[in-house]
């Protein structure tokens, strides 16, 4: 049954810049932008080429992100690498070493010159982002594990990181310049997910099986849409327009109106768990499931459109221009938006991360040490 808490406060007037910037080569954030709608404003068709390999050494298990012309990955080792496009290290920092060896648990974050990434310790770091240098660590919470995210309020100057507690569920806005706190939400319950900026409202799923949705202004709930019989969420949520997409255990994929707080559809699509960031295109909604299978629907009701088996278990999905872009445990595939055949392939290793994308190239990390960047023959 689907259920809706009252509203405790009138939505702010407060739409987010970062979630409405048009998509450029920068990839700040895991899915992309704010909004996390998986999309790039580029188009990249077969055949790719690595054009490079750069060993880190140790599993890079995180999706790396793209800013002004770096790259930047975490690895297992508790190191934040920079790269340049063209492979060349910039430079590498690294958590202390101590006797519980801390890891990075989130995918970087990019915004302002400044690269933070959470630890499964509770930490958030911040780095400058030419250079490497610490600018600031802030302990909150027991574990980070779901994208870190940013917003930048109508009006202000202040750019905020945002940041989900995994045990508590509870959601933090910090100042990015100094990393004070400067709210946290009530408590969601374990949160495994990421959160998504759009409209004045920041959105995450929980394994309570419910959407949660927060004032940016306050941190106030705003409401929780309750899913119960289709069991928890574990993914990201997209926000396009006034509409949050996301799935859940069943396999079920749902599309929630953001300011009433109600579903306007629902489908069980799946035979196991979507647990991926949907992909939101103008017209489709690409999701991936643990069934091996990717999932387009038709994003006004949800009707499914095709369906391809990506053999393995899929990770998030993006799209560039007519192709959409997934990695299935160690297989990159291109697939075609209208009709979902595989148009392209390539397994250069046993598990790839979910892939970034610049321009036309590719960045993908894999659980044998690497960095790969993909671009057209």
């Amino acid at each position: 049954m689907y259920s809706i808490t009252p509203i405790v406060l009138l939505l702010a007037n407060l739409a987010c810049r970062a979630a409405d910037l048009p998509v450029t080569s920068n990839w700040p954030t895991y899915h992309g932008e704010a909004s996390l709608q998986g999309i790039s404003s580029t188009s990249i068709l077969p055949p790719l080429t690595i054009g490079w390999r750069f060993k880190i050494g140790a599993p890079v298990t995180q999706p790396p992100t793209i800013y002004n012309g770096a790259i930047y990955a975490v690895s297992s080792r508790g190191e934040l690498i920079a790269l340049g496009l063209d492979g060349v290290k910039r430079w590498t920092a690294s958590l202390p070493q101590t006797s519980q060896q801390e890891s990075f648990s989130t995918p970087p974050l990019c915004v302002e010159n400044i690269v933070l990434a959470g630890t499964d310790k509770g930490a958030l770091y911040a780095f400058e982002a030419a250079t490497g240098s610490q600018k600031w660590k802030t302990k909150i919470g027991e574990d980070l594990y779901g994208a870190l995210n940013w917003l930048e309020p109508e009006g202000s100057n202040s750019v905020s990181v945002l940041a989900l507690s995994r045990n508590t569920g509870s959601l933090l806005r910090l100042d990015l310049a100094t990393g004070r706190m400067i709210w946290s939400s009530k408590p969601a319950g374990r949160s495994d997910c990421s959160p998504a900026v759009g409209h004045g409202i920041i959105v995450f799923g929980a394994c309570d099986s419910a959407l949660h949705f927060i004032s940016v202004s306050t941190g106030t709930t705003l409401a929780k849409t309750e899913f119960t019989e289709h069991g928890p969420m574990a993914g990201g949520t997209a926000l396009e327009g006034i509409r949050a997409y996301t799935g859940a255990r069943d396999g079920s994929v749902f599309c929630v109106n953001t300011t009433t707080f109600t579903p306007l559809w629902t489908r069980q699509v799946a035979s196991n768990e979507i647990f991926t960031t949907p992909a939101v295109t103008p017209n489709r909604i690409l999701a991936g499931s643990s069934d091996g299978f990717m999932y387009c629907l038709n994003r006004e009701d949800g009707a499914k459109v095709w369906s391809t088996l990506t053999p393995g278990n899929p990770t998030s999905p993006v799209v560039a221009g007519n192709t959409v872009i997934v990695t299935s445990d160690g297989l990159l595939s291109l697939l075609n938006l209208e009709d979902g055949k595989t148009l392209w392939s390539d397994k250069p290793c046993d598990v790839l991360t979910s892939p970034a994308i610049s321009a036309n190239k590719i960045i993908v990390g894999t659980d044998d040490g690497y960095i790969i960047l993909y671009q057209p023959k």
